[in-house]
């Protein structure tokens, strides 16, 4: 067994580290070794972890990751509660949230209190402050009591980003649509700038309302594209 970085805005936090932009992350973890570890990786990347909270009172979530033969993954939390679900609207620091250019978040810190009057709080404001608002539902069924509480929480969401990486499970799941290029649409019909929906592993479908690209991940990875370049290259800027 090994232990690795998880949760997608730490992974986009790092990502945008190694394309050698200023990224800080918010959220809650324990005092325990689990939460040492995630903000000492954070650290060495060069992440500011100034706005970590750290609480003795709750444990650092962990998640369990089974992979089969066919690739395929299933998940498993300790979380009950978890210390990333107990972050406080109170504790945010709302000057930083104001001065970033880019606000990444996901859906796991939308399935309880505090964190989700936390995390809508934090886009409120990076949003009002004319930040680009980055969105990734991440959608993990065992975290939250029903499929429609989820669905709700996502779809109140989406309406502040600007750009929107969703899988094409979570589209249809979202939009009823199965095809990847309605359910596009219909996710741009309710905000966002950008669309892109992840078709598999291989390749990635973006979209905005006047121009569609469907590209392989990979060399949208190689060619260094971040979600602001995305927009670019969709707007010819």
């Amino acid at each position: 067994m090994s232990r690795i970085l998880a949760e997608h805005p730490r992974i986009c936090s790092l990502q945008s580290a190694i394309w050698d932009y200023k990224t800080a992350m918010i959220g809650k973890i324990g005092s325990d070794m689990h939460g040492s570890f995630l903000k000492k990786t954070l650290e060495q990347e060069g992440i500011c972890t100034d706005y970590i909270v750290e609480d003795g009172t709750v444990f650092t979530t962990l998640a369990f990751v089974a992979i089969n033969e066919n690739g395929e993954r299933r998940f498993s939390f300790a979380r009950k509660p978890g210390a990333d679900t107990c972050l406080s609207a109170s504790e945010l620091n709302c000057q930083v949230i104001r001065d970033c250019k880019i606000f990444h978040f996901g859906s796991l810190s939308l399935t309880d209190e505090p964190a989700r009057t936390a995390t809508i709080e934090a886009v409120k404001t990076a949003k009002a402050a004319g930040a680009l608002i980055s969105f990734d539902p991440n959608y993990r069924a065992s975290l939250w009591k029903t499929e429609r509480d989820a669905l709700e929480a996502i779809r109140s969401v989406i309406s502040y980003a600007d750009m929107l990486k969703i899988s094409d499970e979570e589209s249809v799941l979202i939009t009823g649509r199965t095809d990847y290029q309605q359910a596009a649409d219909e996710l741009l019909r309710r905000g966002p700038k950008l669309a892109a929906i992840t078709l598999g592993s291989q390749d990635v479908y973006l979209s905005n309302h006047e121009k569609q690209i469907c590209n392989s991940q990979e060399m949208i990875i190689q060619r260094g594209l971040d979600v602001v370049e995305w927009i670019y290259q969709l707007e010819g800027r």
